[in-house]
């Protein structure tokens, strides 16, 4: 049996589900930061400033995925055809970096330094 590619509008669709699916995740994310803090206040990863770093390397690394899967997707939207899995893990990725996101966040909210 053959298997039928996606459609640009349909890795676009998948990627949004994806995307809302994590954001879903963001709030209790968020609380899971802060929690640590206040578990281990003392920890040197639970500062303002380490947090910032880690929330600013995370975004830079959506923000490529999210250009390569940009590409990927106006590459099928061409008439292109070619692997899908690999846009599949970056989507996952971009989601996933995004909860780490959330959770750094958390921590630079509740750190006291």
């Amino acid at each position: 049996m053959m298997r039928t590619r996606s459609t640009a509008t349909e890795l676009e669709a998948t990627r949004a589900a994806i995307h809302s699916a994590a954001a879903a995740h963001h709030p209790e994310d968020a609380a899971r930061g802060r929690q640590a803090v206040e578990d281990h206040p003392d920890q040197l990863n639970h500062s303002r400033a380490v947090a910032e770093q880690r929330i600013r390397d995370r975004q830079e690394r959506i923000a490529l995925d999210d250009a390569d899967i940009d590409a990927r997707i106006q590459h099928r939207r061409e008439g292109h055809t070619g692997p899908e899995e690999w846009t599949y893990e970056l989507m996952h990725r971009a989601a996933q970096t995004g909860r780490e996101v959330a959770y750094w966040e958390g921590v630079r909210d509740a750190a006291r330094r």
